[in-house]
């Protein structure tokens, strides 16, 4: 037996989608306005998760790392067909997530607001590289599956 995850060998689409779902968590952190730190109540987040940020910070990241590690399983163990929707729909939902803080978080730092859209548009194509090489990574594997199958 090989080690390769649920057989699929989709550690690297699994890496690239759960990505942006840990910079959603870590920017929402960073965003959080000062007096965040001093009260809990004053969090700012609009998920659900509202709930755990609001209680505390590492509420939040414990809930974080669970989420992150059940997602991380069912795209490691769901059929192909489903590894795929549910793994763009995670990428997507936390990619535009962690893009809404860049303009706080760029003002915290006295970054000049022109910059904001160039700043996001840039961290979406790196994203997306990243999302493109897991995705073809998918395809060489199952290309090489197919391969076997005809030998």
């Amino acid at each position: 037996m090989t080690l390769v995850l649920g057989k699929k060998g989709t550690v690297p689409f699994v890496c690239a989608v759960i990505l942006p779902l840990i910079l959603d968590h870590i920017v929402t952190l960073v965003g959080q306005p000062e007096a965040y730190w001093k009260n809990f109540s004053y969090a700012n987040e609009g998920s659900p998760a509202y709930v755990l940020l609001a209680y505390h910070p590492v509420a939040f990241l414990l809930w974080g790392i669970l989420y992150g590690a059940v997602i991380s399983v069912l795209l490691i163990r769901l059929p192909k067909k489903f590894t795929l929707a549910l793994g763009i729909l995670v990428y997507t939902g936390h990619s535009w997530g962690s893009a809404s803080w860049i303009p706080g978080i760029l003002a915290k730092i006295g970054l000049a607001a022109s910059y904001y859209w160039y700043i996001t548009i840039v961290y979406f194509a790196i994203l997306s590289v990243i999302l493109a090489f897991g995705i073809a990574s998918m395809r060489e594997i199952r290309k090489s599956e197919a391969a076997l199958r005809i030998s």
